[in-house]
Formats: structure tokens, C-alpha cells, sequence
């Protein structure tokens, strides 16, 4: 038996920027401990850490509409990305919202996952 999802109201523009920065802040100060040795030890790294850090700060503006999706996608690209984990953060806690057990389990295992082959 599934469980009614909770009805999310929209957000205002104040209320989706300020997630936005945040997860932003947490993405970019993780990013930092990594980006020098990333520059130094591999430049391509270093690039494609960045754009998918900007990419995925995108995607997280469609968590609302396809939260299973995005949170997923997200995941992933925190194998690659330091810069993508705070919009994989808040793509993450935008689905656990829903209390949907199957897909939060889906996502802590892809981002365990993930985690791993970052190393």
C-alpha cells in the first residue's frame, strides 16, 4: 500500500532562492577543499567539476516536478562532483519530504554508492 504524498505548496521566489544559496555555500565550501589539488593534480577534473556543479545547481530548480529523477541524477554526479553536493543535498531532502521509503533508500544507496567511486 502506498502512502498519500503530502502536498507540497509552491514556493515563493524568496524561499527557493535561499535554498538555492545554500546549497550553493555547502556545495562551494566542499569544492574548495578539493579544487586546488584538483587544478594542480588534474585540470580536466577540475573543469568538469565545475560545470557539473553549475549543471546540477539547474537541475535542483526541477526537484518539485521530477524529485526521484533529480535526486537520483544528482546522486550520481556526486561520484565526479564536489561542487554538485549541496544541490545533491537539498535534491535529496526535497524527496525524503515526500516519505516515500522505496525512493529515499533508491537515492541513500546511489549516493553511497557514488561515494564510494569519488574516492
Amino acid at each position: 500500500m502506498q502512502l498519500p504524498v503530502p502536498y507540497n505548496p509552491p514556493l515563493t521566489r524568496r524561499g527557493q532562492l535561499w535554498r538555492i544559496l545554500l546549497a550553493t555555500l555547502i556545495g562551494g565550501l566542499i569544492w574548495l577543499t578539493v579544487a586546488p589539488a584538483q587544478l594542480r593534480e588534474s585540470p580536466t577534473l577540475f573543469w568538469l567539476d565545475l560545470a557539473l556543479g553549475v549543471l546540477a545547481t539547474g537541475l535542483v530548480l526541477f526537484r518539485r516536478r521530477w524529485p526521484l529523477a533529480i535526486a537520483v541524477i544528482l546522486a550520481c554526479f556526486g561520484a565526479v562532483s564536489a561542487l554538485a553536493s549541496g544541490a545533491g543535498l537539498l535534491a535529496g531532502v526535497s524527496l525524503a519530504t515526500r516519505r516515500v521509503y522505496w525512493q529515499i533508500a533508491l537515492v541513500g544507496v546511489v549516493s553511497v554508492g557514488a561515494g564510494q567511486l569519488s574516492r
